[in-house]
């Protein structure tokens, strides 16, 4: 630097300059040997930098300097802040973090860590996973680029309690992994512009796994990357707990957020917009969240739903997306119990499409907490939770009589009687079941519509509107005859002699 520069040019922070305490010896403490920067930022002068602070010694950085040593330096005196200065540093190594230092620039595009398109990186030292972590240390106000790293700019691995406040981090080959690291906070960050994902948690390395998340982004962006903006999408799904709040998945070449290999997330006020596949891909293995999220012309869906552990609340488009707004299609065979969605903008699935199509409620798709686990649609009417007095389980679809001998009204029980009078209606299921146990309770549709009853030809063949009673078989309807006490109208014909069939079952009547 020039020999008149004023170091306050350089960033430098009044406040630092301590008053000495009255007892002093009127020379400042100065505990390692190392006279960084001594010369050079400040050459003459009474100003020194190896000044003490509470919570931690304080040692600035210019452009040039050796961020290593100054690091190394802190660590050893148990802790503090590195402070860099504006202007462009060129390194040609990689950084090391240490636990308890605190990395702080001037600003965002002020203080710029430039890795001049070399393999370096900013990484946290290899340890284990439970002795040895890089713990209590953050980075903040700068900007981080042109590191051809493959495993990120930014590397953190073994490390936990840690901050990312205000940096920014482009033009790299991958902006940052996370790998066996949790417990942290990234606010304000933007992670855009790379030629791999903008940021990407990983599960496994080399055959090593471990838990990696717990992790809440605030207001950050994962915009432009040619991968996905964040990416999850390793195995094994070790990566959990992880919260993003008013942060933006905006132009990248793959995904917007493409959670794959998570056992949760969740989502709050994001926006995907414009990203060449998916908005927001997800399909965790555990349980995922969106909650007033936003998913506007994205080139395949918005919202790509893959795992029926979801709930969105509140989502929406605001413009259409070229295949789908929504799409549910994956999991149309799992069970939609777990589904939950509400206030959501399923109005348009994409051109052509449309949601009353994908949708609909229809008998391969729709369970109702009454079906048990069934894939086949019951309308009820009128159900009754009834014990089975049966020394066997019913299974879903069977005729059954009120039990005469039951002194609590309640109980049900088979029949092998003809035009019984006691006919009660159709087993349904049990809690979860498809059958309902022996002195269990479960579930009889006395009047609704079905598709599940069991009937026999029997003396003749049942036809379309024929009325149905008992039969001497027991679990099985037949067509009645005159002097059988009726409890169902036949809506489709049995293909072979016995079947479940389409039926809408009435009040028991006498014909």
């Amino acid at each position: 630097m020039e020999e008149n520069q004023d170091i306050y040019s350089y960033g430098f922070d009044k406040s630092l300059n301590k008053t000495l305490p009255q007892n002093s010896t009127e020379v400042v403490y100065d505990a390692v040997s190392e006279a960084l920067n001594a010369g050079q930022v400040l050459s003459g002068g009474n100003l020194n930098l190896k000044s003490l602070s509470i919570g931690g010694l304080i040692k600035q950085v210019a452009p040039g300097d050796d961020i290593q040593a100054a690091i190394d330096v802190i660590n050893r005196e148990g802790g503090g802040t590195v402070q860099l200065l504006q202007g462009a540093y060129k390194l040609n190594n990689n950084i090391n973090l240490r636990s308890n230092v605190h990395i702080k620039g001037a600003g965002k595009d002020v203080t710029v860590l430039d890795f001049q398109n070399t393999a370096f990186q900013i990484l946290t030292p290899f340890g284990d996973s439970l002795f040895n972590k890089t713990s209590n240390f953050s980075i903040s106000y700068l900007t981080i680029r042109a590191s051809t790293a493959s495993g990120g700019a930014l590397f953190f691995h073994y490390s936990d309690f840690w901050l990312l406040d205000n940096i920014k981090i482009k033009e790299c080959a991958m902006g940052m992994r996370t790998w066996i690291a949790t417990d942290a906070l990234v606010f304000n960050c933007n992670f855009d512009s790379n030629t791999s994902h903008g940021f990407a948690m990983v599960g496994q390395i080399g055959g090593t796994s471990g838990t990696t998340g717990r992790t809440v982004f605030l207001r950050c962006s994962f915009d432009t990357n040619d991968g996905d903006g964040y990416n999850d999408s390793s195995t094994p799904s070790n990566i959990s707990g992880n919260t993003f709040i008013s942060c933006s998945f905006f132009g990248n070449v793959l995904n917007g957020l493409n959670s794959t290999g998570s056992s949760g997330f969740s989502a709050i006020d994001c926006v995907a917009e414009a990203n060449e596949q998916n908005g927001f891909n997800v399909g965790t293995v555990g349980t995922a969240t969106l909650i007033r999220c936003r998913a506007d012309t994205n080139t395949v869906d918005g919202f790509n739903v893959t795992t029926s552990l979801v709930t969105l609340l509140g989502c929406r488009v605001s413009s259409a997306n070229t295949v789908r707004d929504f799409d549910f299609s994956a999991i149309a065979s799992n069970d939609y119990r777990t589904s939950i969605v509400l206030g959501s903008t399923l109005y348009q699935l994409g051109t052509g499409i449309y949601w009353r199509d994908q949708y609909k409620l229809d008998d391969a798709k729709i369970i109702s907490m009454f079906n048990g686990d069934s894939a086949s649609r019951i309308s009820s009417k009128n159900i009754l939770s009834v014990l089975n007095n049966e020394t066997n389980e019913i299974r879903e679809g069977s005729v059954v009589v009120h039990d005469s001998t039951s002194t609590t009204g309640d109980q049900f029980k088979t029949t092998t009687t003809n035009g019984n009078n006691k006919v009660m209606g159709m087993a349904m299921s049990g809690l979860g079941t498809l059958s309902i146990g022996n002195n269990r309770y479960g579930y009889i549709l006395t009047e609704g519509y079905t598709s599940k009853l069991f009937v026999t030809n029997g003396t003749s063949s049942i036809a379309v509107g024929d009325w149905l009673s008992t039969y001497s078989h027991a679990y099985y309807a037949k067509e009645a005859v005159s002097g059988d006490t009726v409890f169902a109208i036949a809506l489709e014909t049995p293909t072979t002699s016995t079947a479940q069939i389409k039926a809408l079952l009435v009040s028991p009547r006498l014909i």
